[in-house]
């Protein structure tokens, strides 16, 4: 599985557009929250990747019971379990395409924005989410459909790697999240292209000539001690 781990080499270019627009509020609030979105994506995709490997054992639990008549407690657990872990993983997946569709909007890039929050990929993930989270809502309706043996029997299904609540299937395959790896990379492109590179150099410059005065004052303070 991916790891996401690049907000460290852009942090501190992105915290000089800070600095540099000091007497401009807006502007600095506007950068303030790409470095922070862009940080809290990375982490709820790295979170995906673990619920992807948790699930490899939840899937490797199951096969061991697949020909056996549940019957015991602990057996049970085990779809309890994996459950549990989809439903985590559908929340991570949702939430990082939120962050993602607001770090366009900061980037003033609006109309790539509203094309994710309207495309059936991100519409799948929130409603199965959605519905996982709205379940027990269900067992109090008046209509037969919602009775509790529907939520105990049919709550969920999952057929060789292909979990189905209701209507709605969700592969769990990595690549069902070619698109947020898509969307992560462009984002990243981007900050680079548009946001590091113009002040690189003079970031570097200014942090060096920081390291060095402090490595002085240090030696000072160490000799006037001594």
């Amino acid at each position: 599985m991916k790891q996401f781990d690049n907000y460290k080499n852009i942090y501190k270019y992105l915290d000089y557009y800070c600095y540099s627009n000091y007497n401009n509020n807006a502007e600095i609030i506007r950068y303030k929250a790409i470095i922070n979105l862009y940080k809290f994506l990375e982490e709820y995709l790295n979170i995906t990747s673990i619920q992807f490997e948790r699930l490899k054992f939840d899937r490797n639990d199951l096969d061991l019971i697949s020909n056996k008549k549940i019957d015991t407690f602990e057996d049970e657990l085990k779809f309890t379990r994996i459950f549990a872990d989809i439903h985590f993983l559908l929340v991570s997946i949702e939430k990082s395409y939120n962050i993602i569709i607001e770090l366009y909007n900061q980037l003033l890039l609006q109309e790539k924005s509203i094309s994710i929050k309207t495309s059936s990929d991100y519409k799948l993930k929130k409603q199965l989410r959605n519905k996982i989270e709205h379940m027990d809502e269900y067992i109090i309706k008046p209509s037969t459909l919602f009775h509790d043996n529907w939520f105990v029997r049919d709550s969920f299904t999952l057929t060789n790697n292909t979990f189905k609540l209701g209507k709605y299937e969700f592969e769990l395959s990595e690549s069902n999240l070619s698109l947020l790896y898509h969307y992560y990379d462009e984002i990243t492109l981007i900050l680079t292209k548009d946001y590091v590179q113009p002040v690189r150099e003079n970031v570097d410059r200014i942090l060096s000539s920081i390291k060095e005065d402090l490595k002085a004052n240090y030696i000072h303070t160490k000799n006037c001690k001594e």
